[in-house]
């Protein structure tokens, strides 16, 4: 199964929580410039539009051929930006004006649960018992955190707008993951951020703005602040998460968003907070930390269903580390983890050599190491390891101290983009032993 994840689980987690915590701190950040009258469409307009403009003056600036992507993404890259970021606000504000806002929020979470769902139905993918739990325990949280037990008068249109916003927001989890296949998180922010400015440009011309509510100085900076803190680095950091741990992992960990939220309003806005509440947010915490203490089943948990053979390469370097088999030719049950980097050509072999006299010594104490192949082209700078592990479960439990190595090898080689990394089972191998 391929998988462009590096398996940094603890960064992936660090990037969901920081992102979830700026969202949280952009509802309260929001609510001023929403009592100030402008509207909550509008707000999600400067959003889009901010953001694009920020990110790509960044990008031109600093690294303009990352605005080039292969003419088959676009169509993705804009379905992300319209159905994954441009209508998960327009759809949500729909529902929080029609519905009481923790219906509306729970609503809205459902976004994860029906990534798993679509995993698991779509993709037919065994997925474990305990990510199911975790996620079953953080909706029950979130609908006490966020009393959406108080139902109100339900509305026809509100229960839509939510469900649609459970939608946009699973699209906008597995959208990212399946991007970040091929392109940085810059490059996809750029064009996600341009196809929702679009959308929203399209549904309310520029020249509707309402520039008078942002004519005195504290408003411009809410503004700024709901584009920065609340949207563009928040996004990005959730972008880059899904590049380190699956979309439906990082989505359970984003439930934390609506408690964060509460306990934001209680501290900046003095709204108050029942002990159900708390016993909500407790619950919703305590789901997060389980799947974060879970090893990631990748080859379940990935967005893609793609199955692709190792990427060629130039020369072939092994220091002596086949796969070790007492079989010289035929079917194995071994498994491989391949990544492939590019790197600067003038440091080739001084990451070469860090991985043969530190990195591999290290790998033939680990449980399960069979062996390592790096191929390279020294004209391109491109490399392809490939590490073989006696089973799956072996090559799992290998990731934290081979994604250090990957890391250093990285860094010593100059690599400017993180690395790709697959993972597959060796059907048939004819090594001469």
């Amino acid at each position: 199964m391929r998988t462009h994840l590096t398996g940094r689980v603890a960064l992936g987690y660090g990037l969901v929580l920081a992102a979830v915590t700026m969202w949280s701190l952009n509802a309260s950040i929001a609510r001023t410039l929403l009592d100030d009258g402008v509207s909550a469409a509008r707000l999600s307009e400067l959003r889009a539009l901010g953001s694009w403009l920020f990110i790509l003056a960044l990008v031109v600036a600093l690294r303009p051929r990352l605005l080039r992507v292969e003419r088959s993404e676009i169509p993705n890259l804009a379905f992300l930006g319209v159905a994954g970021i441009g209508a998960v606000y327009l759809t949500y504000f729909v529902a929080i004006e029609r519905l009481q806002i923790g219906v509306a929020l729970t609503l809205e979470y459902l976004g994860p649960l029906l990534l798993l769902l679509w995993l698991w139905l779509a993709r037919g993918r065994h997925l474990s018992a305990r990510l199911w739990g975790a996620m079953a325990v953080s909706l029950v949280g979130i609908f006490l955190a966020v009393r959406a037990y108080d139902l109100g008068a339900l509305d026809a249109l509100g229960v839509g707008a939510g469900l649609a916003a459970a939608v946009s927001f699973a699209i906008y989890l597995a959208g990212s993951e399946r991007a970040g296949e091929r392109n940085s998180p810059a490059t996809t922010l750029v064009w996600a951020f341009g196809f929702a400015t679009l959308f929203w440009l399209v549904v309310q011309p520029p020249w509707t703005f309402p520039f008078d509510q942002f004519s005195d100085t504290e408003n411009r900076l809410l503004g700024l602040a709901v584009i920065v803190i609340g949207t563009l680095l928040p996004y990005g950091c959730l972008v880059a998460a899904v590049r380190h741990v699956p979309a439906a992992r990082a989505g359970v960990v984003a439930t934390l968003e609506p408690v964060l939220s509460a306990l934001f309003a209680y501290l900046i806005h003095d709204e108050g907070l029942a002990a159900i509440q708390i016993a909500g947010g407790a619950m919703v915490l305590a789901a997060v930390v389980w799947v974060q203490t879970q090893r990631p089943d990748f080859a379940a948990e990935t967005v893609s269903d793609r199955e692709t053979a190792p990427p060629p390469g130039g020369a072939c370097w092994g220091a002596g580390a086949g796969i070790d088999s007492s079989t010289h030719e035929g079917r194995h049950h071994v498994h491989a983890r391949v990544t492939t980097m590019e790197m600067d050509p003038a440091k080739l072999d001084e990451a070469v050599a860090q991985l043969e006299e530190q990195d591999l010594p290290a790998w033939r104490g680990l449980d399960g190491f069979k062996g390592f192949t790096l191929l390279v082209d020294r004209k391109s700078g491109r490399i392809v390891g490939t590490s073989y592990w006696a089973t799956q479960e072996q090559m799992q439990n290998s990731e934290d101290a081979v994604t250090e190595s990957r890391q250093r090898a990285a860094d010593v080689g100059g690599a400017a983009d993180p690395p790709q990394v697959d993972r597959f089972e060796v059907a048939l191998d004819t090594f001469v032993r």
